[in-house]
């Protein structure tokens, strides 16, 4: 991981349960990560489309002020030591208040849809580091085009 660090976008670490999204920093909440607004916007992203879709919410925080202060946390490994640029943990379903017994041990059942609803979550989260590049990419596609066919109207 630290040789392609430089070029790494993202690191997510998931586990359950909690169903919250953190950002750094678990071992301090004195700190907060550079980036944080650029990172809460693409966490944020990808809540919404999960709420929106299947109507479970996550809550986004810093680690360590969502949960507790604790050190040797991956989010901020990756962030601090690696220097990857936008990193977190999710806690999967079900969330951490809900008292029904499940937490660590969800029901099989159950377990699909909420593979489905997290990888909804992550297309979306993946499309905010890809809509610059789309974007040029359409951009030149229509150029190319566009000169392609005054090309041909010239001839």
């Amino acid at each position: 991981m630290m040789r392609k660090s430089p070029k790494w976008l993202s690191h997510i670490s998931m586990h359950s349960y909690g169903a919250i999204w953190l950002a750094p920093y678990s071992y301090s909440r004195e700190h907060l990560p550079d980036n944080f607004q650029e990172t809460c916007q693409k966490a944020l992203t990808a809540i919404y489309t999960i709420e929106e879709k299947h109507g479970f919410s996550f809550r986004f925080g810093v680690a360590s002020h969502e949960l507790y202060e604790a050190s040797g946390c991956s989010e901020d490994w990756s962030k601090d030591i690696a220097k990857v640029n936008h990193t977190f943990v999710i806690e999967l379903k079900p969330d951490i208040t809900d008292y029904s017994g499940m937490g660590f041990e969800y029901p099989e059942e159950k377990i699909h849809q909420a593979a489905i609803e997290i990888y909804d979550g992550f297309l979306e989260y993946i499309k905010t580091f890809l809509g610059s590049a789309i974007q040029n990419r359409i951009v030149n596609e229509c150029r190319n085009r566009l000169n392609w066919i005054k090309e041909i109207q010239d001839y």
